[in-house]
């Protein structure tokens, strides 16, 4: 069972918008990083070039031989993929693993599974001639992300893809994929498919992971605290959001993934108020994400946190907890109201120093929920002032040109009758 498809594939990455956002990158399914991964050897190219030259018969017979080993191939690249998960899927701050290396690599073995599906972004630079080891190698350096798709993951849907995996990396040369591209493909493939109209992932580590936050909001993902549990993601360290693609169009999914449309989000869509506060000072952004990593928790599991705070993934969380628990009591909805007033104060200290915002204000709490325009609408109001400014100083400089030609002929006249 196939998700990306080459023929809605195809549609996505071949927009000019995709390809201008991947800057040389290029997106392959399952089966294109097999065939691209497979090693060719001189031998068999010489081979392939004697069987073409004796004829058809021969060409038919070489491609033949080739199939029976194509299975052998793809298992070859398929454990490729496996060490490429502890080695692409890396932390921006540390550039340590980010993920676990039995997790990684349990998620590409499973591509064997039909649920499973995945997309590869390679970057394309010359690859050099030599030992079969020697290109591979080469090849495997030119991997700069992938994304892992899972059909039936969360078994309350069984029937809805979920990002299971997706990861990058920066290459020496400076190359990268954007999360976002990756995740538009999941998007679009999924929207221009006959399967259902959603799709449901895992923020690994909550509101902490601000890159992963940002890039799923802004693909249309939001908060979904219902798919909590044993029938489908079950880690409360772990934020569960969900995406209604039916309200998205491809030219919405893919200006989004190619950087030309910011969304802009209400409180319904995303209470935490971290997505549309933007660029904020680090302190008070920490102050923010630690409210809203343990307000999401626990709203999930309270008894559990309760019975032992240290199942929270971080110190600052059970502290913060402990701390709340001290001031009023262990009660769960004390202490909801506490953080929901701590996160409305935080938001009221946002609100008022961001600038061309837009406002959405609730009981006297006011927050930005996006802001007028967007980068490629400001460019095009700075180029339309930079245009106006150049018709007006044109103007001024054919207005002044007329006024030195006028006084020069009046200046003349005089002349004329002074002599």
């Amino acid at each position: 069972m196939s998700l990306f498809k080459n023929l809605i594939l195809d549609t996505y990455r071949n927009d000019v918008r995709i390809v201008s956002a991947l800057k040389g990158i290029i997106l392959l399914n399952l089966s294109e990083f097999n065939a691209w991964f497979a090693p060719v050897s001189k031998k068999s190219l010489r081979i392939a070039n004697v069987a073409i030259a004796a004829g058809p018969e021969e060409e038919k017979k070489m491609l033949l031989r080739r199939q029976t080993s194509f299975s052998e191939k793809e298992t070859i690249s398929k454990s490729v993929l496996e060490q490429l998960a502890t080695t692409v899927c890396l932390d921006p701050k540390s550039g340590q693993p980010a993920i676990g290396d039995s997790y990684g690599r349990s998620a590409i073995r499973r591509l064997a599974d039909s649920n499973f599906d995945i997309i590869v972004a390679i970057e394309t630079t010359p690859i050099p001639v030599g030992a079969t080891e020697t290109v591979s190698l080469h090849k495997l350096s030119r991997v700069v992300g992938f994304i892992i798709a899972e059909l039936g993951e969360c078994k309350m849907k069984p029937d809805v893809w979920s990002v299971n995996l997706i990861c990058g990396r920066t290459l020496k040369n400076g190359s990268l994929i954007k999360g976002a591209i990756l995740l538009g493909a999941f998007v679009y493939c999924i929207k221009n498919s006959k399967y259902t109209q959603e799709g449901v992932l895992e923020l690994a580590g909550g509101y902490n992971n601000m890159n992963g936050f940002i890039t799923y909001t802004k693909m249309g993902f939001n908060k979904d605290l219902s798919l909590f549990g044993s029938n489908c993601f079950d880690d409360f360290n772990n934020l569960p959001m969900s995406c209604n693609i039916s309200t998205m169009n491809n030219e919405m999914i893919i200006n989004r993934a190619g950087e030309r449309e910011r969304r802009i989000v209400t409180s319904d869509d995303d209470d935490s108020g971290l997505y549309s506060s933007g660029k904020i000072g680090t302190l008070i952004q920490n102050r923010l994400i630690l409210c809203n990593d343990l307000l999401y928790r626990i709203h999930l599991d309270f008894n559990n946190i309760s019975n032992d705070p240290n199942s929270l993934s971080s110190q600052r969380l059970v502290d913060k907890f402990n701390a709340l628990n001290v001031m009023v009591g262990n009660n769960k909805n004390r202490i909801i109201q506490e953080l929901t007033n701590e996160r409305s104060q935080i938001l009221r200290e946002i609100a008022p120093v961001k600038k061309n915002c837009i406002q959405e204000c609730i009981e006297g709490i006011c927050k930005c929920i996006g802001w007028s325009g967007g980068k490629y609408k400001t460019r095009k109001a700075y180029n339309k002032s930079y245009h106006n400014k150049l018709r007006h100083n044109k103007s001024r400089h054919n207005k002044s040109r007329h006024n030195k030609s006028h006084y020069n002929k009046s200046h003349r006249k005089r002349r004329h009758r002074n002599v």
